[in-house]
């Protein structure tokens, strides 16, 4: 799906699909009812994948969809909105919910900045006026430490969706101080070389590559994830569930 990526556009993800598409998917769950996205490049990779059943270029804050129309809402982040776009964005999923419908999301806690591996550092050597140092933790940091601006606490959280007419009804910590400094410090820096050297492999072999990869990787960081989902009293992420009140 992202054989397309261009390395060296302003926007690596902003890249259209190219015309050759191939994908083996080898099982599929069912297919989600609808989708939506701001980015166009990202609704003709969905529309390749066959993920969704329709699949909408819009904006949250104005989704073309009626009232009171779907029964479970689910956003990976909802992260990066300032001034009044996050109210807009809840009000809206509110209006699309059925009475007792669901929405589902994750965002990074009020501990979030503290996790990281980079960002104290910077902290750390900004106060000790160790310059140098402090700049080099804060190009390494790479906006990491603004990658959400609802950095909030669970209390927090529950005023936003009660003014909308939502109410929490669960929610899950994870992500411990270990998983996030590895998530912090891991790969994505040596993304844009490894897609640049697996352009210049044939897919047959960038195939078989993947799945020792994944098999790779699955063993290395299962002991990782399982410590990082047991247990957690603080945390970087959380995901919350809030149903519409009838």
């Amino acid at each position: 799906a992202y054989s397309g990526l261009q390395i060296k556009a302003k926007d690596l993800f902003n890249s259209p699909p190219p015309e050759k598409f191939r994908s083996d998917i080898l099982t599929r769950g069912n297919t989600i009812e609808y989708g939506l996205d701001i980015r166009a490049n990202m609704i003709q990779r969905a529309q390749l994948l066959g993920t969704f059943e329709e699949v909408v270029e819009a904006n949250a804050t104005s989704i073309p969809q009626k009232d009171g129309s779907l029964g479970i809402i689910y956003s990976n982040v909802l992260r990066d909105f300032e001034g009044d776009t996050l109210s807009k964005i809840l009000l809206e999923c509110s209006r699309l919910l059925k009475d007792g419908g669901q929405l589902i999301f994750s965002s990074p806690t009020e501990h979030y900045k503290d996790f990281l591996y980079f960002y104290p550092r910077y902290q750390q050597a900004k106060k000790d006026r160790r310059t140098e140092d402090a700049q080099i933790s804060q190009k390494l940091d790479r906006g990491r430490s603004e990658y959400c601006v609802q950095q909030i606490t669970i209390d927090q959280w529950s005023e936003h969706l009660n003014k909308v007419g939502l109410k929490i009804n669960s929610y899950q910590d994870f992500g411990n101080k270990n998983f996030t400094n590895f998530w912090d410090t891991g790969i994505r820096p040596y993304v844009p070389g490894l897609l640049k050297f697996l352009s210049n492999i044939d897919f047959e072999l960038k195939y078989l590559l993947k799945k020792q990869a994944v098999s790779l990787a699955v063993d290395l960081l299962e002991p990782v994830f399982l410590e990082n989902i047991s247990g957690v009293t603080k945390s970087a992420f959380r995901i919350i569930s809030a149903r519409k009140i009838k």
